[in-house]
């Protein structure tokens, strides 16, 4: 149901992928991923707010999650805080150096 819930929002089905991502939380809210990829979909539909939250949590479930402080970085970066993306990229690179993204030229969009 996650990954579904990530192809739904590639594919900008928000609604669909936060059903999907919801009830993942709801099966499993001990599990970083589900909140890692609900907060991606709120932060594709532009809903910083609640991606940061999202992240957060995912963060305090796992704070070994690369793509959790990765994907917080980038979130931070599109609401203009360019110090907090900073801490979590290096977060990022410190857990995972192999991390996608982590030691790219430039921020990816959301």
């Amino acid at each position: 149901m996650s990954n579904r819930g990530a192809i739904y929002a590639d594919q900008r089905a928000y609604e669909r992928a936060l059903e999907d991502n919801n009830r993942v939380i709801e099966l499993e809210p001990g599990h970083a991923q589900g909140f890692v990829n609900r907060g991606l979909t709120f932060a594709r539909r532009g809903d910083f707010d609640n991606a940061l939250r999202d992240f957060d949590q995912a963060v305090r479930l796992d704070a070994n999650s690369a793509i959790a402080f990765y994907n917080r970085g980038r979130v931070h970066f599109a609401k203009g805080d360019a110090l907090q993306a900073i801490q979590d990229f290096d977060a990022a690179i410190d857990i995972g150096p192999k991390t996608p993204g982590a030691f790219e030229s430039a921020v990816s969009p959301i």
